[in-house]
């Protein structure tokens, strides 16, 4: 059996917290997705990701932690993604795993921009209340959507509004201008002339 890990994962263990980083003009194929944690106790903070193509991963964009690793995960911005065959497109979860601590996962100005997606379903589950998941979505569309999993979440929606959106969100504008991935899904290995 062949074992599948995370394309890129950002994480900040013990050793202080992980900032300012930038994942520009990717293309991943087989593997998991681009992930932020599970390791997040020191915080994350500040991060771009941008220019990316997913296809055929298990997930694609995903942060994960819960409360054995937990710490804020904040000012996150993704934008520009293609996504293709995923089963879970977009995974913001604080349950991941299900183990228990004392270290509390909260996920705030997360923001998702320009992506377009196929099947599968989305994840957004917050801590609880109290440390809710905070994200904006703009220009968003996952056509053939199999799915919202959706608990202690704050959803906004821009102006390049939410395609198919829960019915949790009830002021939820459709996406008008898809962001096109025609052209962005590139034979592997690719060749460049």
């Amino acid at each position: 059996m062949q074992q599948s890990h995370d394309n890129i994962a950002i994480k900040a263990g013990n050793s202080g917290p992980t900032r300012f980083i930038s994942i520009l003009d990717n293309h991943f194929y087989s593997g998991h997705d681009m992930s932020i944690g599970s390791e997040t106790n020191s915080g994350i903070s500040d991060i771009l990701i941008k220019d990316l193509t997913l296809d055929g991963t298990t997930s694609g964009i995903r942060i994960k932690s819960d409360s054995s690793r937990g710490g804020i995960v904040e000012n996150v911005k993704v934008e520009n993604v293609c996504l293709r065959d995923n089963k879970w497109p977009i995974t913001l979860d604080t349950a991941y795993e299900g183990k228990k601590g004392n270290l509390i996962p909260w996920y705030h100005h997360i923001s998702l921009k320009n992506v377009s997606g196929n099947g599968g379903k989305v994840v957004l589950n917050g801590y609880d209340s109290d440390h809710p998941l905070d994200v904006t979505f703009d220009g968003v569309k996952i056509d053939n959507l199999q799915g919202w999993h959706q608990q202690n979440t704050i959803v906004h929606v821009a102006e390049g509004g939410l395609t198919p959106a829960p019915s949790t969100i009830t002021d939820a504008k459709a996406v008008k201008t898809v962001y096109a991935c025609e052209g962005k899904w590139l034979p592997f290995p690719a060749t460049r002339q």
